[in-house]
């Protein structure tokens, strides 16, 4: 973990600290020891200063403060900081947790396989040993579509935002073909009410100005504006299939299991206005 301006309490949460002065590690060890490791290396603290501060101020030289009599004897660049580290009592300590850490798990067979077998208690019932992940398929898309609720739940303005448009749309074509005549005459109006066509005002040498609106269609155009989205939501999809929390088929399943009811009662209320405020047949077979 990196940390800056940290507060103590948050600092004593740690047990090791590591300090980095030009991609040179000056100093690793107890966090508890750190600040006066740099005490008695010639440096003091500002009054009030935390040791966080303190480990970042002791790397810059523009704010480090030099212990009174220590001037001659201070390191002052990366280098002689590392190698002032190097010798140090803190170093040796290190250099036997690391070999005592090596004695007893690098090479063993043993340790491997419990690690095996916890990762395999890790793995719900249903899903296979052998897999990465930990759950199985149904459990992923549950897990995933109680996601996607929250986050709807989380942006219901958009939501009503939608279904408003979807409204005001039916509105619109619904009654610029108000109840049209049972008759031959409107044959080429019903037409337009299922295709009905409107080129853009701002620029007709773009197919990216061209509005084309459809009853039918309508809906399909809509989703378009989800497309971005998508995208940005990528990253995070490829980030948890690396940490092997669900198939990235599966956010595409949950996405559309959830939609699908909000999808159905947004056109069914599209379609009741439109269908009914133009005077289509009015047949539930016709209708359907």
């Amino acid at each position: 973990m990196s940390i800056y301006q940290a507060s103590e309490n948050l600092y004593d949460v740690f047990d090791k600290v590591c300090v980095i002065y030009e991609g040179r590690m000056v100093y690793y060890g107890p966090a508890s020891l750190a600040r006066q490791y740099f005490i008695d290396m010639g440096y003091e603290p500002a009054n009030r200063q935390t040791t966080p501060d303190f480990l970042v101020a002791v790397t810059d030289p523009n704010a480090r403060i030099t212990r009174e009599g220590y001037e001659s004897l201070v390191p002052r660049t990366a280098d002689e900081f590392a190698e002032y580290y190097r010798k140090s009592d803190i170093w040796e300590v290190n250099q036997e947790d690391m070999d005592a850490y090596l004695n007893e798990f690098v090479d063993k067979p043993q340790n491997a396989l419990a690690y095996r077998e916890s990762a395999w208690a890790e793995h719900a019932t249903t899903a296979s040993k052998k897999s990465p992940y930990v759950t199985s398929i149904p459990m992923q898309t549950r897990a995933v579509m109680v996601r996607r609720l929250q986050i709807l739940k989380g942006s219901m303005a958009a939501q009503v935002t939608n279904t408003v448009a979807f409204i005001i749309q039916a509105t619109l074509i619904g009654t610029l073909f108000l109840r049209v005549p049972n008759t031959t005459a409107s044959f080429f109006s019903r037409g337009g009410i299922l295709f009905l066509f409107v080129p853009s005002l701002l620029s007709t040498s773009s197919l990216l100005t061209l509005s084309l609106y459809s009853t039918i269609l309508f809906a399909g155009f809509s989703s378009l504006t989800e497309i971005p989205t998508l995208y940005a939501h990528r990253p995070l999809v490829l980030r948890h299939q690396k940490a092997a929390m669900y198939h990235p088929f599966i956010e595409a399943a949950a996405m559309t299991l959830v939609d699908i009811p909000i999808t159905l009662v947004t056109l069914t209320v599209y379609s009741i206005l439109v269908y009914f405020i133009v005077g289509l047949q009015e047949s539930a077979g016709q209708f359907l």
